[in-house]
């Protein structure tokens, strides 16, 4: 394709994951307790590293 993705897009997925990481915990408490600390850790952290892996893969393609 060749065709960068638009800064906006990259911000808006960034503030997304980062709003829907800071609520999961409250909505995953009534049901997980504490294991939602553990499944927070665990999405947070792939979902964040497949965003950082896609936007390095797009900087080395435009290179």
């Amino acid at each position: 394709m060749g065709i960068p993705i638009p800064l906006s897009y990259t911000r808006l997925t960034s503030r997304f994951l980062v709003f829907w990481h800071l609520t999961l915990p409250i909505i995953l408490w009534e049901d997980c307790h504490w294991i939602m600390v553990a499944a927070t850790f665990i999405s947070t952290a792939s979902l964040f590293c497949i965003k950082e892996f896609a936007v390095q893969s797009e900087k080395a393609i435009q290179e």
